[in-house]
């Protein structure tokens, strides 16, 4: 091989080895979300149900899938974190994990916080924040409608 050919060789290489690269760095991902109640221990109401109403004291659980290009689940092998943000500010890491615990049919990303018996009610939106190994962030919100954001309510007088 000769001199042009050899370093046009190793030029070719690292182009492929740099487009690979950026190629694992513009991967897109894609977010399947929901929202359910855990209700108090000891409550009649039934655990896992959808809703985006939640009274003091109920624990909303945010539940998440992220597929990558292929469909294929994204773990937490693959994801350095994936955090729910409320627009108030607060912030849940979510885990990877088998649903339901005691006899998992299903894998996904969870969070969960308990709302505080001095909250405010009212609306609040939210957002998952994904980033991958890289340090990149891809960003998933609901529909933006008040139906499907997280609706703090009043207790019962």
């Amino acid at each position: 091989m000769n001199r042009l050919g050899k370093y046009s060789a190793i030029g070719l290489s690292l182009a492929l080895l740099g487009f690979s690269g950026s190629a694992l760095a513009q991967e897109k991902l894609f977010f399947e979300g929901d929202m359910v109640v855990s209700p108090p221990e000891g409550s009649a109401t039934p655990h896992c149900v959808l809703s985006s109403q939640y009274k003091h004291g109920d624990k909303v659980v945010f539940r998440v899938r992220v597929l990558n290009q292929n469909g294929d689940p994204v773990t937490d092998a693959d994801l350095k974190s994936l955090v729910v943000t409320l627009s108030s500010g607060e912030e849940f890491p979510m885990a990877y994990s088998g649903h339901p615990h005691d006899n998992p049919v299903d894998n996904f990303w969870t969070a969960g916080w308990t709302i505080p018996d001095d909250y405010p009610a009212g609306s609040l939106t939210y957002q998952v924040v994904a980033t991958l190994p890289q340090g990149e962030t891809e960003n998933w919100a609901p529909f933006n409608v008040k139906a499907s954001q997280l609706t703090v309510v009043p207790d019962a007088m």
